[in-house]
């Protein structure tokens, strides 16, 4: 203990003397900083005695304040002028130093930096007079080259680009500014505060202006271009020469920022700010013809020549208008809400080339940029420059239809506000009637009109309005008799026709809409749909300040947000639904009965659940199915007359009443067999194909004389009593399972031993389509059945697992898989994928007193289906009968349809 107690005294001694030396170097170094910048003699040009130090490692951070966040990263040996020395709050010493040439000044710690003596000091500054700053002032010693006026209360200040919030600064206020920079869209001012120092105010905030705050040129309200602009003064900060050809512009100083475009060799560009510093290169910040952008410092040198000036000439009108830009780097999207396709600028204008268009919740503007790139902005980001034509206080003409439609004021005094839900502008009445000049918005969960009433653009509630189409407002206007003493945009309300109303229909506005299945954003969506899908609505709810509509799709109720859809109209409704095909029935392919209870109901095979079927003994028609991991699933329709898909182990296939479908009997093969069937009881009452066999077997065996009708009458239950008796069976005249087992020679599924190969062939060999023939009821899941290889007379018994397709199924014993590898000619079942012998096999099966062909795919797989542990085959085989189709592919397989093929007519050649 006492040796570990003097070994802590010894490291907080150790601590301590470490902490002393280095408090001591930081003090000589200090002094020796002050010392030298001490007017100790008359430097060659101005008298003053300047300092100068040289970074010591690579990547060493200037900050724009003590500890505040780095802007550049310094390479090892730049020299850099020290222009005033500080220690922060951790006793940690600053150099606040200038970088000449490239007009950066900032903050590093001093530790990074080896100071010149003052003789080497003032031998640079002679040789090297840009290296000096000018005033030779601390950083606080303004060199501003601009200001800034703000033009909104309450805009942040931040220390970097994008930065930590120092302060907040009302309206008005002015500010110099030292240098400008574009990033993250938007321009930043990097200004100077009495009281804050350095920091940055983004360029939406703030005006050019003088010293005495006079506004010299807006970046809110751009004025337009001018064809012939005035020469504009030579840029502060310098011009480049661009050195290579096709010297790439873009919007980031970084190397895999978005290009803007292309630029030739010997373009003359003026610089917009000093040059940066990213990724190992220098970067010039430039205007060009096609857009403000960077570009890097090996493909260009700054140069003495001066850069011309940007020009861009106004477009040519158009019949949709035009917009201005009224943010800076606007992102251009391929579609409304799609990919970014390039950048325009705050200031340009555009032909518009189409009508505005509503999407995600924004009016998107198709426009072409001045690199000829085709695309969309935002509504926000832009302004129309040429508004649609507004209603004047003495019109000579009609309202002019616009391609929006128009508002008909239902009320009276009701509100135009500046914005949805925005503050009130001016008031409109009932009666009147107004042009539209924008598509709808949705706000606070209605949907607002943008219209001009008296040269202001507004929006009016949507409950306070009727919407018209512009062929229903064309009507409206030339049945209204406007006289002079009409106000302009005014009806007499005794005038109006019928309005027509809207219909239960709404149509989607954007793509990929999502239907849920409750009224919430964080409901889940078991559907969604394209734009242009019309759905029908049966009531709309709020929900906070979200409208959503109960819809009907597929025969689910479901609910889809307002902000994705419009109401149509009727007449819009009627035009839609004439284009509208006819819808063709599709035929039902069966009926299943539910064997438990809640079975769940699913949009898609394994997909999510939809609904429940709570009653077990349900019956529902089925139109197909599929088979998707180890479950058949059968497309069902519910009473609601929605689709859904149902798993098949929770079903069995029955009749439209419910009645259980049975495996067709079949004649008792020669030398005994053990094929196997299930049956469902009859007896006086019942009535069917099932009966209509029985009677057919009864009578062949001579217990029965009356008609094959299928009505189990009095007279087929003695005959069925006769043929119990015969067997030693209870005479109660029922056929149940074990009577008609006794019949027709069968045992209950699952049941055989698979030890009788005998194979009786009934001719003609027939094709069973695998879909309509029947398939399904004559080999079910779970049971067992006998098979002949065509081509080696090989029989093997093979239990059938599942399959929706076509039947997945094993050998059934190891016997079996011993005679499938004799017929493929390999020593085990494994061989055969190894070999890769896909080549199908022809099989004849015989069932229900028919022999049908069949094929046969060998290659073991679907290994996590086995379901007999000890048959010496691992996975499961294929086999087709005519139109099943493949797994993966979904398709009817052609080699599979040959060999059936084969199989028939091989069969058929037999028959003496």
């Amino acid at each position: 203990m006492l040796e570990a107690s003097n070994k802590i005294a010894k490291n907080k001694n150790y601590k301590t003397i470490s902490r002393l030396i280095q408090k001591t170097i930081s003090l000589i170094l200090i002094a020796y900083i002050i010392l030298s910048l001490m007017p100790i003699g008359t430097s060659i040009a101005s008298g003053t005695v300047y300092s100068f130090g040289t970074i010591n490692i690579g990547g060493v951070n200037i900050r724009h304040s003590v500890n505040g966040n780095s802007f550049q990263q310094l390479p090892k040996g730049t020299v850099v002028q020290i222009l005033e020395t500080l220690i922060d709050s951790s006793n940690r010493s600053w150099l606040g130093v200038y970088i000449g040439g490239s007009n950066v000044s900032g903050y590093v710690m001093a530790e990074y930096v080896n100071i010149m003596s003052p003789i080497d000091s003032a031998a640079y500054a002679s040789n090297n007079p840009s290296a000096i700053r000018p005033g030779n002032g601390p950083l606080n010693s303004i060199n501003a080259i601009g200001y800034v006026r703000t033009i909104v209360g309450g805009i942040n200040l931040r220390d970097s680009i994008n930065g930590f919030v120092v302060g907040k600064v009302d309206r008005n206020i002015i500010f110099p500014y030292v240098s400008v920079e574009t990033k993250s869209d938007y321009t930043w001012y990097r200004i100077y505060s009495d009281t804050l120092g350095y920091c940055y105010i983004r360029g939406d905030c703030v005006s050019l202006s003088d010293a005495a705050g006079n506004i010299t040129n807006t970046s809110t309200t751009p004025q337009q271009p001018v064809i012939n602009p005035q020469p504009a003064p030579p840029s502060p900060f310098g011009s480049i020469v661009l050195t290579l050809d096709k010297v790439n512009l873009r919007n980031d100083n970084k190397t895999n920022a978005f290009r803007l475009g292309h630029l030739a060799i010997g373009t003359v560009l003026p610089l917009l700010s000093t040059p940066s510093q990213s990724e190992g290169y220098t970067w010039y910040h430039v205007d060009t013809h096609i857009g403000r952008g960077y570009v890097r410092g090996d493909c260009a040198r700054l140069t003495s020549d001066p850069a011309p000036v940007i020009t861009v000439q106004p477009p040519a009108p158009s019949t949709f208008g035009s917009i201005i830009i009224t943010l800076d780097n606007v992102n251009l999207r391929q579609k409304p809400a799609g990919t970014r396709v390039g950048k325009v600028l705050i200031g340009q204008t555009f032909n518009l080339l189409s009508q505005p268009v509503y999407a995600s919740n924004y009016t998107w503007y198709h426009i072409k940029n001045n690199d000829g790139i085709e695309g969309y902005v935002r509504g926000d980001c832009a302004k129309l420059n040429s508004t649609q034509p507004t209603i004047t206080e003495a019109p000579t003409q009609p309202i002019v239809p616009l391609n929006f439609g128009y508002v008909l004021v239902k009320l009276s005094s009701v509100n135009l506000r500046q914005e949805p839900a925005g503050k009130v502008l001016d008031r409109v009445d009932a009666g009147e009637l107004y042009a539209l000049t924008g598509n709808t918005v949705s706000k606070s969960g209605y949907t607002w009109y943008p219209i001009n009433v008296r040269g202001n653009n507004g929006y009016l509630r949507s409950d306070c309005v009727q919407y018209l189409t512009q062929e229903q407002g064309q009507a409206y206007l030339a049945g209204g008799n406007i006289d002079s003493t009409t106000l302009p945009g005014q009806l007499p309300v005794d005038t109006l026709p019928p309005v027509v109303g809207t219909s239960e229909y709404v149509i989607t506005i954007v793509d990929k809409v999502n239907l849920r299945k409750s009224a919430s954003k964080t409901a889940s969506a078991p559907f969604n749909v394209p734009l242009g899908t019309v759905l029908k609505y049966s009531r709309t709810t709020f929900v906070g300040s979200s409208e959503w509509y109960k819809i009907s799709y597929n025969g689910y109720d479901l609910w889809v947000l307002g902000s994705t859809v419009r109401k149509m109209s009727i007449n819009e409704y009627q035009e839609w639904n004439a284009t509208q095909p006819i819808p063709t029935p599709q035929p039902v392919a069966g009926y299943v009965k539910t064997t438990v209870r809640n079975v769940n109901v699913r949009i898609k095979p394994a997909g999510d659940v939809i609904d429940s079927i709570a009653t077990r003994g349900t019956v529902l028609p089925y139109y197909g199915t599929q088979s998707v991991g180890r479950y058949t699933w059968y497309n069902i329709k519910l009473a609601s007359g929605a689709l859904a898909y149902i798993r098949g182990d929770c079903v069995k296939v029955s009749t439209e009443t419910g009645d259980d479908i049975t495996q067709t009997p079949v004649a008792p093969p020669s030398g005994g067999g053990q094929l196997e069937a299930s049956y469902t009881t009859l007896m006086v009452g019942s009535s069917g194909d099932d009966v209509k066999r029985l009677q057919t077997e009864l009578k062949k065996l001579g217990f029965y004389t009356g008609d094959i009708n299928g009505n189990y009458t009095d007279e087929v239950k003695q005959a069925v009593m006769s043929f119990q008796a015969s067997k030693g069976l209870v005479p109660d005249g029922i056929a149940g399972p074990n009577t008609l087992h006794k019949l027709y020679n069968t045992v209950p599924i699952g049941s055989s031993t698979g030890e009788d190969l005998s194979f009786e062939m009934i001719y003609p060999v027939k094709s069973i389509d695998w879909w309509t023939g029947g398939i399904q009821q004559l080999w079910p899941k779970g049971a067992n059945a006998k098979l002949k290889d065509v081509k080696t007379g090989i029989v093997f018994w093979v239990h059938r697992w599942s399959g929706g397709n076509h039947v997945d199924g094993e050998p059934l014993t190891a016997a079996d898989t011993a005679r499938v590898c004799q017929m493929y000619g390999v020593k085990n079942a494994k061989e055969i994928a190894t070999k890769n012998l896909w080549q199908r096999r022809p099989l004849w099966v015989t069932l229900g007193g028919s022999t049908y062909a069949a094929s046969l795919y060998g290659v073991p797989h679907n290994y996590a289906g086995d379901s007999i542990p000890d048959n010496n085959f691992y996975g499961q085989f294929c086999i087709h009968f005519t139109n099943s189709k493949t797994h993966t592919s979904n398709i009817v397989d052609k080699y599979h349809e040959q060999a059936i093929q084969y199989a028939i007519t091989t069969g058929n050649n037999q028959i003496q």
